[in-house]
């Protein structure tokens, strides 16, 4: 299916800058996905504005992002560093419940930890969210850190 949506990129593209934040919401979703088949490396062009809604107007987008950030680092992985670097400013949006993006963000390194380079940083990232006021995200990092760290 993502191949027949990828003659509409431009649509989904628009979609970010709409101030319907439902419809940025539908955009983040479907160009994540389009990734799968961005032969023509489109995602590579808007890397930085995609990523900006981290810090964007709205929470609920936001968190869209950081979720879709995982499957964009899987199929992209020449985009992985970029992509790392915004998932570790998330801790540092403007967001009053960042912490639930962070949650998000925790969720989508795992997806190609094992390709991260100076995965230090990641736990050191992840280990500062282990009392985090979001019960949510205090447990991700948790599940994360025992998955991914030798005791």
């Amino acid at each position: 299916a993502p191949l027949k949506l990828y003659s509409e990129w431009e649509f989904f593209h628009e979609l970010l800058e709409s101030k319907n934040a439902y419809h940025q919401m539908m955009g983040v979703q479907i160009l994540a996905n389009l990734t799968v088949v961005d032969t023509e490396e489109k995602f590579d062009e808007i890397i930085d504005e995609y990523f900006n809604l981290l810090d964007g107007r709205s929470l609920i987008t936001a968190r869209y992002v950081a979720a879709g950030a995982g499957t964009i680092a899987q199929v992209k992985p020449t985009l992985q560093d970029a992509i790392t670097k915004w998932l570790l400013k998330t801790e540092k949006t403007h967001h009053k419940n960042h912490e639930l993006i962070v949650c998000d963000a925790i969720e989508s390194l795992d997806a190609y930890y094992p390709e991260i380079k100076n995965q230090q940083r990641i736990i050191t990232f992840v280990k500062r969210h282990l009392n985090s006021d979001s019960p949510k995200t205090a447990k991700r990092a948790k599940e994360f850190l025992e998955k991914n760290t030798k005791a």
